[in-house]
């Protein structure tokens, strides 16, 4: 299976780009004699699982949504999130017990994030206007 995520940096918007719905899976990879699971996981909302698995499995939307994530692990473990492809990207090689709650912003190619930049950029500046006085009463 090809992979589809690659990692960004420096993105503040997409920590991964990907085509839009094209499923993915990723898989938590424990250090040696360890054990590691997503307790937890969320892809725009909505729930990825119903129970700790190995592997988490969602398709990606045209835009940034957050994948929120729980890591179990055993003590002593680390682990890495690789998306499970045939290049076995890895995404994630910095996953501890102390550092186990994850939020991934995931970017799906095309549609509305593609076009807002050109989008803001022609809109026109709004116009100052300055604020009416009421008008002055006479003396008399």
């Amino acid at each position: 299976m090809t992979c589809k995520l690659t990692p960004v940096v420096g993105d503040p918007l997409c920590d991964f780009r990907g085509p839009a719905g094209s499923a993915v899976t990723l898989v938590v990879v424990p250090s040696a004699g360890g054990s590691a699971l997503f307790h937890d996981a969320f892809y725009a909302g909505k729930s990825l699982l119903t129970a700790p698995s190995t592997e988490i499995c969602f398709t990606p939307k045209s835009g940034s949504f957050d994948l929120s994530v729980l890591f179990t692990l055993s003590p002593g473990t680390t682990a890495e999130m690789h998306e499970k492809c045939d290049g076995d990207t890895v995404l994630d090689d910095s996953i501890s017990p102390l550092n186990n709650a994850k939020i991934y912003h995931v970017c799906g190619s095309g549609g509305a994030l593609a076009a807002a930049p050109s989008a803001i950029a022609a809109k026109p500046a709004a116009k100052k206007v300055a604020p009416k006085s009421a008008p002055r009463k006479g003396r008399g």
